[in-house]
């Protein structure tokens, strides 16, 4: 099937575009529920961007980083819903991620073809660039990572499209050996940082490109790598450097004043008190960590900590280096034996496997470098964080490429090597005829054998039910009815305190966590913080101190509005928060 040429060839990469974006319409138009505890949090800072006052974007919440919000803002304009706006900005990322991942693999095969000076050789290595976009884009059509984060209210999704639209720029320049000018330095710097605008762990790339750039460099001055012209001299890289790090800076600067200023220390999101805090070397459940008491009785432990620096400093040294390097380690390990077999099917990871023994074969060894500095820069956070597989989506386009790479180099298309004639080679890879025949069945056969791994939960990303982990449509329904209906109205938004988000934000009200404490510890934090109303997940609360009191009925200052046992999640209760002696 991919063994083309010339149309025959564009003609699949079309119809992979197809499939592609056509599994991301439906994904699209089959929505209902928000996907995550953090996009109610997004669409919050995307109403925050959309009334473009810039006194209350600064003072967005210090976890927030403002490219996917304020995207969100502008694609809402016409008078589309913050909502929907921000999932049609994770669709047309997507579409972004396509096409910048057909442009990554015309550049893999364009210095070979530029080299070549025979009219069929340098048509073979366009073709098999083009073989290798199709079988790439098939592929992860069919990943239900990405299927789900292409319609999803989640800033992983356009962060994966601008860290590749940079990487597309970034081999773009380098294939025209012109790598090293001071300008193009400059419009990377920019191109990253735009990734660090997306999600804080952008800043990798701060160092990872110029890293790249200069491996790569190194690479070519060795005669080793087919990517570009020669090495430049070091006043030129410098220069490219200094261009590179100071665009970068000029538009990262703003957003680490921004965080800086609401934490009273220099910082760049507010989740560096989140790892902090987690990693403290106690037994502690996660929930006494982040949503407890210690330190105020009206705020709980992460917001209080985020504003208070010195405490801050105190609680990060208490992390040690080895601490968090056995646990990148333990992330390391499992991410290889547990999370890359679902990510990408198994028998994915073996055509991935096809894909770095056809580069080494060809002598691309330079690309292959590339990739896994590339690789290794983007999984460097979630390594050190977790293993989410949303956390883990920068890695499955490049993992998609060498999959690619590998697919059609079983269908007898070995990459453009160095001094080898591409057609000789392609001549050479199929020579006997029982070869030509058994190969489109195996190309069929590992097309078959991924969606057959993926079927399952491409369905799940594409059919999505109406409830997930978190919360129930109907449940959500059912309150949203009883708050219309009987809740108090009070001057100012109502406030309701929650394990999470999703309930106030249906509601128009305000957000107050809910914290980990007992109950006389309760009443004081909701009648300090104003909460008008309580809701109570009774399945995610088993190891809350107040809970008890709730269930034998020994709740004085919370009058019960609404009982209902969730088929999926179990006993919610929502409460009317009326203190004795008033003063709510």
């Amino acid at each position: 099937m991919l063994r083309t040429a010339g149309k025959a060839g564009r003609r699949w990469l079309f119809v992979s575009l197809i499939l592609y974006l056509g599994l991301r319409v439906i994904a699209l138009t089959r929505v209902g529920l928000l996907e995550d505890r953090d996009s109610g949090s997004l669409i919050r800072d995307a109403q925050g961007f959309a009334t473009w006052d810039l006194t209350r974007i600064i003072d967005l919440r210090p976890d927030a980083t403002p490219l996917y919000p304020l995207l969100s803002a502008v694609v809402s304009l016409p008078g589309l819903s913050l909502a929907f706006s921000a999932r049609l900005v994770s669709w047309l990322a997507a579409g972004v991620l396509a096409l910048a991942l057909v442009g990554v693999a015309r550049q893999l095969a364009a210095p070979a073809a530029a080299g070549l000076t025979e009219p069929e050789d340098s048509a073979a290595a366009r073709d098999w660039s083009v073989g290798v976009a199709a079988a790439t884009v098939a592929l992860l059509a069919l990943n239900p990572t990405l299927v789900d984060l292409s319609r999803s209210v989640l800033t992983e999704g356009l962060y994966v499209a601008v860290v590749y639209g940079g990487l597309l720029l970034l081999l773009l320049l380098l294939c025209r050996g012109a790598g090293s000018d001071w300008r193009h330095g400059a419009a990377l710097g920019a191109l990253f940082a735009l990734a660090f605008l997306a999600r804080t762990e952008g800043l990798v790339f701060l160092v990872a490109i110029p890293v790249i750039q200069l491996a790569v460099a190194w690479g070519r001055g060795r005669g080793r790598s087919g990517t570009a012209a020669a090495w430049p001299g070091a006043p030129a890289f410098l220069r490219w450097s200094i261009a590179y790090f100071v665009c970068f800076g000029l538009l990262a600067l703003p957003q680490i004043w921004r965080v800086s200023r609401a934490m009273g220390q220099p910082a760049i999101n507010g989740r560096q008190v989140w790892q902090v805090i987690l990693n403290q070397p106690d037994e502690k459940p996660y929930e006494q960590k982040i949503y407890g008491l210690d330190h105020s009785p009206s705020e709980i432990n992460l917001v209080y900590i985020q504003s208070h620096p010195v405490l801050a400093r105190q609680l990060a040294g208490q992390v040690t280096g080895s601490d968090l390097v056995a646990k990148a380690a333990d992330h390391g390990r499992r991410f290889l034996t547990e999370s890359l077999p679902r990510l990408i099917a198994p028998l994915g990871l073996l055509l991935a496997a096809l894909g770095i023994i056809a580069l080494w074969r060809a002598r691309r060894r330079a690309e292959l470098v590339w990739m896994g500095l590339f690789l290794g820069a983007g999984l460097a956070a979630p390594l050190l964080h977790d293993l989410d597989p949303r956390h883990l989506a920068v890695a499955l386009p490049l993992l998609g490429l060498l999959q690619g790479i590998g697919l059609v180099w079983l269908a007898g298309m070995p990459p453009p090597a160095p001094g080898r004639s591409p057609a000789t080679a392609i001549e050479a890879d199929t020579a006997g005829q029982w070869r030509r025949r058994i190969r489109p069945v195996l190309v069929a056969g590992a097309l078959a054998g991924v969606l057959l791994g993926f079927w399952a939960d491409l369905a799940a990303a594409t059919l999505p039910p109406s409830t997930n982990r978190d919360y129930a449509l109907a449940d959500q329904e059912a309150l949203l009815a009883v708050i219309h209906r009987d809740a108090p109205r009070p001057v100012d938004p109502l406030r309701i305190s929650a394990r999470q988000g999703y309930l106030s934000l249906a509601a128009g009200a305000q957000e107050v966590y809910l914290p980990f404490a007992d109950y006389e510890a309760l009443v004081t934090y909701c009648r300090l913080n104003r909460v008008d109303l309580l809701l109570l997940e009774h399945d995610l609360l088993e190891r809350y101190p107040f809970l008890p009191r709730f269930a034998a009925g020994d709740a004085p200052d919370f009058r019960l509005m609404h009982r209902r046992v969730s088929p999926s999640h179990g006993l919610l209760e929502l409460y009317r928060f009326t203190p004795r002696g008033g003063g709510a």
